[in-house]
C-alpha cells in the first residue's frame, strides 16, 4: 500500500511517501521531506511532492490515498493544503483523506507515560493544542493562552493520576515552554519540530483499509473564526 501525505499546518511544510506491506503495518519505504516555508507553502508544495515522486518512481495515479493533515494551524497554510490534495485527487482519481495535524505531531511519543501536549502557535498570544496518552486523545482540540493551557495541563494529568513530566512536542512547543519559564513539571521533547508528514500517513493506514475516505466537501479543522468571520458577525450584531 503506497500514500503519499502532506502538512502545511504550521511553517513546516512536510510531505512523504510511505509504502507498508500488504495486511500489516510493516514500512517498507518511507522518504520524507520537509522544509521552513514560512509564507510560502503554495509555491513550495507543489516542487515538494513531485520531487519525492520522482526521486521514488512512483506514479501518482497508483497510490491508494493521498493524505492531507486537517490542522488545526494556519487559516492560508490549511486551505493551501486542501487545496494541494484535492486538486491532486481530482486529477489522478487518487481518494483522500485528513488526519489531525496535532495527533500527527504526538505520534513519536506515543510510549510516553505521562500527558503528551502538542503546541501550534496560534497567533494573539494563544495556541492550538490536544493532549494524548498512549496515543490516545484526552482532551479535544484547544485554542488557550499559555497560562490557560498549562493550567488545563496540569488539572488533566492530575485527573488521569499521571505523574510523569507533561512532555510538550510540535512547532510551538519551544515558544510555550519558554513562555512558561520552564517550570519543573514540563519537558521539552527532543523532537518536538520533528514534521510530521510520515505520521499522518501511518494514523490513516485503517481508514485507508477500510476504505474511508474524505467527501469532496471536506475541509479543515480551524477551531476559532477566521478573522473575515469575525468581522461580518459584528457588523450584524451592530445593525
Amino acid at each position: 500500500m503506497r500514500l503519499l501525505s502532506l502538512d502545511t499546518s504550521t511553517e513546516i511544510l512536510s510531505a512523504a511517501l510511505v509504502e507498508y506491506a500488504d495486511g500489516g503495518d510493516r514500512r517498507v519505504y518511507c522518504v520524507e521531506r520537509s522544509v521552513d516555508a514560512g509564507l510560502g507553502h503554495a509555491r513550495r508544495a507543489m516542487p515538494l511532492v513531485a520531487g519525492l515522486l520522482e526521486e521514488a518512481e512512483w506514479e501518482l495515479k497508483r497510490l491508494n490515498a493521498i493524505v492531507v493533515g486537517a490542522g488545526p494551524g494556519s487559516f492560508t497554510g490549511l486551505r493551501i493544503a486542501y487545496a494541494t490534495v484535492k486538486g491532486l485527487s481530482a486529477g489522478s482519481t487518487v481518494p483522500n483523506l485528513a488526519v489531525s495535524s496535532l495527533e500527527a505531531f504526538a505520534a513519536p511519543h506515543r510510549c510516553y507515560p505521562g500527558v503528551v501536549l502538542t503546541a501550534v502557535d496560534a497567533r494573539k498570544s494563544r495556541y492550538y493544542s490536544t493532549m494524548l496518552h498512549y496515543g490516545r486523545r484526552i482532551s479535544p482540540d484547544l485554542d488557550l493562552s499559555a497560562g490557560e493551557l498549562a493550567a488545563t495541563a496540569r488539572a488533566t494529568a492530575r485527573e488521569h493520576r499521571l505523574e510523569a513530566p507533561i512532555l510538550l512536542t510540535a512547532p510551538g512547543a519551544g515558544q510555550l515552554y519558554a513562555e512558561l519559564g520552564g517550570p519543573s513539571d514540563f519537558c521539552l521533547a527532543g523532537d518536538w519540530r520533528r514534521p510530521p508528514a510520515a505520521a499522518l500517513a501511518h494514523l490513516a493506514l485503517g481508514c485507508v483499509r477500510r476504505g474511508e475516505f474524505d467527501s469532496p466537501e471536506s475541509g479543515p479543522i480551524y477551531v476559532r473564526k477566521s478573522e473575515a468571520e469575525i468581522g461580518i458577525i459584528a457588523k450584524k450584531k451592530r445593525r
